[in-house]
């Protein structure tokens, strides 16, 4: 074969695999840490942690007011996630441990997702040391330590008192009203025992924790939304947490850069 025809056809070869798109991986994450908390408006906008461990995950609004119930916050390790590459598809899932049908939720309540603000990323998943006495035995301190700990709370839009809970431009009393990542509408489609639902993620929340791991390290907030100014009956959608049998999980699809 001469050299001019050799050189063709690995001219041609390169050209192809240029040519080749790059194909992309998938991975799965379970959450490193997650908790459930309980929230109230009462001052001082404290939030409890409901329990540690293997206690499961979920969001509610309680009757009284919708401001008043429980979220959960979630954790997940990336570093399996080449820096630089391309995200995407991002998806979080969660298996409930309870059935309730679409009619349950009479107030057009959505499970929603939040970012929770770099503030709080120091928290710890704690071991289930709830319930102490905020006012003999208070604790006020970022995250989630297995005690009471500040939530937001504020005067007018610019004056805050609390830890700052949820991350974004908006909010509201207890950060309730943070910038929505994604969320699951669970007075259109109710929720089925173990048969996991999924809740699209913008593919820029991966490249914002590579960017800054400390958004990373704060995670995700996990909160119901409900339409009624005032809750008669309370509302719940509950989860298997990490220590489960059918734990969350963060499904990022990626091209290598």
């Amino acid at each position: 074969m001469s050299r001019r025809l050799r050189g063709a056809r690995v001219f041609i070869v390169s050209m192809v695999f240029a040519a080749w798109p790059v194909l992309a991986e998938t991975v799965e994450l379970t959450p490193v840490a997650d908790v459930a908390f309980l929230y109230s408006p009462t001052p001082p906008f404290r939030q409890n942690l409901l329990n540690g461990g293997a206690a499961p995950l979920g969001a509610s609004v309680h009757s009284g007011a919708p401001d008043r119930g429980s979220c959960s916050i979630l954790r997940f390790d990336i570093s399996q996630i080449p820096a630089g590459a391309k995200i995407v598809r991002v998806e979080l899932n969660l298996t409930p441990m309870y059935s309730y049908a679409a009619g349950v939720y009479t107030g057009k309540e959505r499970l929603a997702v939040y970012q929770l603000a770099v503030e709080n990323a120091a928290w710890t998943e704690g071991a289930g040391e709830s319930l102490r006495d905020p006012e003999n035995d208070p604790i006020s301190a970022p995250g989630a330590n297995g005690a009471y700990v500040d939530m937001e709370s504020y005067t007018d839009e610019s004056h805050h008192d609390g830890v700052r809970w949820l991350s974004g431009q908006n909010f509201g009393t207890m950060d309730f009203s943070g910038d929505e990542l994604g969320s699951f509408p669970l007075s259109e489609s109710g929720i089925a025992k173990t048969s996991a639902i999924g809740i699209e993620l913008p593919p820029k929340l991966i490249e914002e924790w590579q960017q800054n791991p400390e958004l990373a390290k704060a995670g995700l907030a996990l909160w119901m939304t409900s339409a009624d100014s005032v809750v008669a009956e309370s509302r719940f959608a509950i989860f298997f947490s990490r220590e489960q049998e059918m734990p969350p999980r963060l499904v990022v699809e990626y091209k290598r850069p």
